[in-house]
C-alpha cells in the first residue's frame, strides 16, 4: 500500500512540475510581416479654390526634412495631399514630440499662397503587433484657413 502511495505521490509531483515549467515557458513571439512608413500628410484639398487650377509647387518641412511637390489642383474632389517621408520600416531618428512642420506654397509665377507652422506630436503605429518590430511614426494633418491642423479637428495642431 505504501508504494502505491509513493507512486501516485510521484506522478502528481511529475504532473505538478511539468505544468510549472510548461507555464513559465514564453511562446515565441509571432509578428507579422506588414511594412510601415514613418512620414507627415498635409490635406491641401482647401486650396482648390484658391489656386485656381494654376500650377503650384508646395514644401513640407518636417524637423528640417523637406520634401517639394508640384500640382493642380481644381475643384474639392477626394483628399489631395502633400506627404514628406521620414523613415520607410521604422522610426525617424529624432524625438517625436513637439516636432516643427511647416507648409509653404508657391504658384508658378512666384505668388506665395501658404506659409503655414506648427509644432505636432507625431503618433507611434506598429502595424504588426505592440511587441513587433517596425515601429513607425506618421501625423495627419489638414490646410484650413490658412493653418496647419490635426486631421478630424477644427484646431491648430501642436
Amino acid at each position: 500500500m505504501r508504494r502505491r502511495r509513493h507512486a501516485w505521490v510521484a506522478v502528481i509531483t511529475g504532473l505538478g512540475m511539468a505544468a510549472l515549467l510548461g507555464c513559465s515557458q514564453q511562446q515565441p513571439l509571432t509578428c507579422g510581416t506588414a511594412g510601415c512608413t514613418s512620414q507627415v500628410v498635409v490635406d491641401i484639398h482647401q486650396l482648390a479654390g484658391v489656386v485656381q487650377e494654376r500650377p503650384f509647387q508646395a514644401t513640407l518641412c518636417v524637423a528640417g526634412t523637406c520634401q517639394m511637390q508640384a500640382g493642380t489642383l481644381s475643384g474639392p474632389g477626394p483628399m489631395l495631399t502633400v506627404v514628406t517621408q521620414l523613415a520607410v520600416n521604422g522610426a525617424p531618428t529624432f524625438e517625436p514630440h513637439k516636432v516643427p512642420v511647416s507648409l509653404t506654397v508657391v504658384l508658378r509665377d512666384g505668388t506665395q499662397v501658404v506659409d503655414a507652422a506648427t509644432t505636432i506630436d507625431l503618433s507611434e503605429v506598429r502595424p504588426n503587433g505592440a511587441a513587433c518590430q517596425p515601429v513607425c511614426r506618421s501625423k495627419s494633418l489638414a490646410l484650413v484657413n490658412g493653418k496647419l491642423v490635426d486631421s478630424g479637428t477644427s484646431t491648430p495642431s501642436g
